[in-house]
């Protein structure tokens, strides 16, 4: 396997790589994409898709995206702007004046921005993303409950909630829900035709990966995650598979184009490339 992807790196290197990760934490099965120069150099599937039935991974298998979905909420939110309807550094309150959190300073002056940055001051309050099965826009009247831990704009604090407020917020100034503005500005551009924002929708399909965990050394597999029964789609429930994934890199890597067509402006693609908050030491 010396056939070489680039000219540094073989496809032997990168199999060695995906294997040994894929032995090392029991995934049963992964897809890797490539792309160079605007080109996909690499496709590749790995293992299975459901260890319980021995069903092989493909190119079009849909698999979970994690906090990837955040990127595809940042990016939904800059179609929104391009319209004139936001503005990433107006207070939330003038676009939902019953918006509040906690902390009043952070009530007043909480932008789109901020709420894509991770510096809001609130720690992660991740138990009601388990705990707490909410309509979407209960939970965003729920935020002024939730206690900060440092100063508004002090630190980084990775949060999840706070981009279940962006996604609401965007969707809201669009006009339609956080799962069709995805649908609509990213996924139908793109034509992202296997990719989903509820597992649902995921379960439907003829190819899917099922979720596992591990248990005693072994992956086992379990049941999905519903993000929409508790309210927080716009932090974590995008599924797609590596062919769509690579349209999607592309979009980021041409400066907002697909297709010929500039799906989100350069210049706020330039915007959700730019830093804004200081990690520190990474903890």
């Amino acid at each position: 396997s010396g056939e070489r992807i680039d000219g540094e790196i073989s496809l032997g290197d990168v199999d060695a790589l995906v294997l040994g990760v894929m032995k090392e934490f029991q995934v049963p099965g992964a897809a890797v994409g490539v792309l160079r120069d605007g080109k996909v150099v690499l496709a590749k599937v790995y293992g299975l898709r459901d260890s319980t039935g021995k069903l092989p991974v493909t190119a079009d298998t849909v698999f979970a995206i994690g906090s990837v979905t955040k990127s595809f909420t940042a990016a939904s939110c800059a179609t929104v702007v391009d319209e004139g309807k936001l503005d990433w550094d107006k207070p939330v309150h003038e676009y939902l004046p019953w918006f509040r959190l906690h902390d009043p300073i952070a009530t007043e002056l909480i932008t789109a921005r901020d709420l894509l940055t991770h510096r809001s001051g609130l720690p992660r309050h991740d138990f009601i993303r388990m705990s707490t099965p909410l309509a979407r826009d209960e939970f965003m009247r729920r935020l002024p409950y939730l206690e900060p831990s440092k100063t508004f704009r002090e630190t980084f604090q990775y949060n999840n909630l706070m981009y279940v407020a962006a996604g609401f917020l965007c969707a809201e100034r669009a006009g339609m829900s956080w799962e069709d503005l995805v649908r609509k500005r990213l996924f139908e551009p793109l034509e992202m035709k296997n990719s989903t924002v509820a597992v649902s929708e995921t379960q439907k399909l003829a190819d899917f990966a099922r979720p596992h965990v591990q248990d005693g050394g072994a992956a086992r597999a379990t049941d999905f995650y519903d993000y929409q029964r508790f309210g927080i789609g716009p932090n974590g429930a995008v599924n797609s598979s590596v062919h769509d994934m690579l349209k999607y890199l592309q979009m980021h890597l041409e400066g907002g184009k697909a297709g010929g067509r500039q799906v989100i402006s350069q210049r706020q693609m330039r915007e959700l490339h730019s830093g804004v908050t200081a990690t520190g030491d990474g903890g």
